[in-house]
């Protein structure tokens, strides 16, 4: 009965503590050169996406086969938490395009679906390999694609950085 207890505290504070650690930054990398088609030795960095204490993507950088910024995207929430805006900038900082909160025929608003890159980590698949810490955070994910001569190789690989 004391180890049954035991086991029961030790589930409930992991569940504590995962609930309670929140992503700050992502960085996804990529393994095959898209204007080559070649498989990377050595991943490139194609993006870096940044979180506030409270969970909520703030911006997202998007990068050239050549480390330069291309694209800045970032994300405005309303007081309930919801995306109402993202904004789209070029490697200057000029703003080039935006998308604002969209309405329900109540006049309600439509938040923007916000998709994290640890959700395909729910997937079973023998394409998907994720690594956790020992509070049962993502702490890298790697999804693998079988391109190349029957071999499977890392097509995208995600790091993650909590608060």
């Amino acid at each position: 009965m004391k180890i049954l207890t035991i086991i029961i505290v030790m589930m409930f504070n992991a569940c504590i503590l995962k609930a309670d650690s929140v992503v700050k930054e992502v960085k996804e990398y990529d393994f095959i050169d898209h204007t080559s088609g070649e498989v990377l030795i050595t991943p490139r960095l194609k993006s870096i996406s940044k979180y506030n204490r409270q969970g909520l993507m703030l911006e997202s950088k998007i990068y050239e086969t050549s480390g330069e910024v291309k694209v800045v995207t970032k994300y405005d929430y309303n007081d309930k938490l919801q995306c109402i805006a993202i904004s789209y900038y070029n490697e200057k900082g000029e703003k080039i395009s935006e998308e604002e909160k969209r309405f329900d025929e109540k006049g309600s608003t439509i938040p923007f679906l916000i998709v994290k890159s640890s959700d395909f980590c729910k997937q079973i698949s023998p394409q998907i390999k994720c690594s956790y810490d020992k509070n049962g955070n993502v702490i890298e994910a790697i999804k693998y694609d079988e391109t190349i001569k029957d071999m499977i190789v890392i097509k995208i690989s995600y790091k993650y950085q909590y608060w």
